[in-house]
């Protein structure tokens, strides 16, 4: 296929969007309900704060990494006001900031107090690494056991961190964030097995049957909130990502050294990269001038088509041990895959409760193959008077905010052993996907080095093991071992050093 597209049927495709801001704008009805939720999400605090004597138990509380998830997965940068300041106003709402534990890190860290350092001073920027790296640790070891690596999405080089002397696994929240994170990555798990959820269903569901009058009862209401109870239980069961099965976290932290040792493995490497999707807000803001727009929608989909192309190294890589011809059923097939990875195979890109159904895996066949048509209509191949229009715009709006939400600072690339995926920013050729036990998607590593501490190996030599140290890059989508495919590849686990 060839990379370049008719310009002025690219025109004619964009001019479908009729829309005067990016094609994944929503409604303000949607947004409006969005907001009215988001409120509710937020009212989440402990009893205490509403001036009620009541001592809160920890159920009451979201935990930090919610808030700081939350602020990261809206791309709130704490641009307002001191960040030192935000952090500590959320260990307030989280509850954190009574916990003892905590407190002596903190105070063991010179962190407490009211000490005062400007912005962007050595100082400063050391205290938040500092600050950033405590509560890291923290994650490792407090909440359900099956989460705790769950902030290992929010980390990596790929955020391209300034702060001093921060390990690769520990996030900068006070950065925006280079990519959304995959979903259920964004605190959406913590908020489902809240128990106050329930009355927060019953808002929505009278929020979402707000014009409905009847004497006889709420029917709308009743289907509204049996949709909205079966939303949960259908996300945890249907759509989590489990690249590591059901296995559970083995890691220990040495806090002096800033380096987590996580159990698992390095299962493949990355053989080539394609160039990162075109991020419409480089420039800095959100334009809404319509040349940026269509400048922007035709970059993409030369990305897109570029990407294509790359997907085909997949194709040879694992037919590569087979003499079999590649036939056009096989090349169908490919084809299918690739769109599933630009859209991370999952029916929506986030979990909102404004939406008519879960987030579903894999996305429904029905679904897929728009990425196909989008690029030959590009192209110039297939008549733009050919499809339905009115069809094809629907299509194309959802698909280009999918594809914003999925692929946003990802590269796509393609493994040693042929398999697709999306990978962070700054990801190259070389660079390793691991298992970490207990994560739900697979993480790209870069080996910087040895550690010579590791555990002696036997004991009649006096003879210590040298590891490999890494590099956390970032998490990462590969279509064919999200469900725990990848942990056969693995053999006998060992040690991931990420420094």
């Amino acid at each position: 296929m060839a990379v370049e597209n008719d310009k002025q049927t690219m025109d004619k495709i964009y001019a479908l969007t009729d829309n005067d801001g990016h094609p994944s704008s929503q409604s303000s009805f949607l947004c409006l309900k969005y907001i009215r939720i988001m409120e509710d999400f937020r009212s989440m605090q402990p009893r205490q704060l509403y001036g009620l004597n009541q001592i809160s138990s920890a159920d009451d509380h979201l935990s930090l990494l919610f808030y700081l998830t939350r602020m990261f997965r809206s791309n709130c940068r704490f641009q307002a006001t001191n960040v030192q300041d935000r952090i500590y106003a959320l260990l307030n709402m989280s509850g954190l900031a009574s916990n003892i534990e905590f407190n002596n890190r903190l105070n063991t860290a010179n962190l407490l107090g009211n000490k005062k350092t400007p912005q962007d001073t050595p100082d400063y920027n050391d205290r938040l690494a500092k600050f950033f790296t405590i509560a890291a640790t923290h994650f490792l070891t407090s909440g359900p056991q099956d989460r705790r690596l769950d902030f290992l999405s929010h980390a990596g080089t790929s955020n391209q961190s300034q702060l001093p002397n921060l390990p690769s696994w520990v996030p900068d929240w006070s950065l925006e964030p280079a990519s959304n994170p995959l979903l259920a990555y964004d605190g959406t798990l913590e908020l489902l097995q809240h128990p106050r959820l329930k009355g927060i269903l019953e808002s929505v569901a009278d929020w979402q049957s707000c014009d409905e009058v009847s004497f006889n009862g709420r029917p709308q209401h009743q289907a509204a909130l049996e949709k909205l109870h079966q939303m949960p239980p259908v996300m945890i069961t249907q759509t989590m990502y489990r690249a590591t099965k059901d296995s559970l976290p083995s890691l220990t932290v040495d806090e002096e050294r800033g380096i987590l040792d996580l159990t698992g493995g390095i299962i493949d490497r990355l053989h080539s990269v394609g160039e990162p999707f075109p991020d419409l807000n480089s420039g800095g803001g959100r334009s809404h001038h319509p040349l940026e727009q269509l400048e922007y929608f035709t970059s993409t989909m030369v990305t897109i088509t570029r990407w294509f192309v790359l997907s085909q190294t997949a194709l040879s890589l694992s037919h590569a041990s087979s003499s079999t011809h590649i036939d056009r059923q096989t090349q169908l097939a490919h084809n299918m895959l690739f769109e599933r990875t630009l859209l991370a195979d999952v029916s929506h890109p986030a979990f909102d409760f404004t939406l008519p159904s879960s987030p579903v895996r894999p996305i429904p066949e029905g679904k897929v193959g728009f990425a196909m048509l989008i690029m030959r209509l590009a192209s110039g191949r297939l008549p733009l008077e050919s499809v339905n229009q009115e069809d094809l715009r629907q299509n194309l709006m959802e698909w280009a905010a999918h594809l914003g939400a999925t692929c946003k600072g990802r590269h796509f690339g393609v493994t040693e052993t042929g398999l697709m995926g999306l990978f962070p920013m700054g990801g190259k050729v070389g660079d390793e996907v691991a298992l970490a036990f207990g994560m739900g998607v697979p993480v790209l590593v870069r080996m910087v080095g040895e550690d010579g501490q590791g555990k002696e190996k036997g004991n009649e030599e006096n003879v210590w093991e040298k590891k490999q140290l890494y590099e956390f890059i970032g998490p990462a989508y590969v279509h064919g071992i999200m469900d725990g495919e990848g942990m056969d590849r693995m053999g006998s686990a060992g040690s991931i050093l990420l420094k």
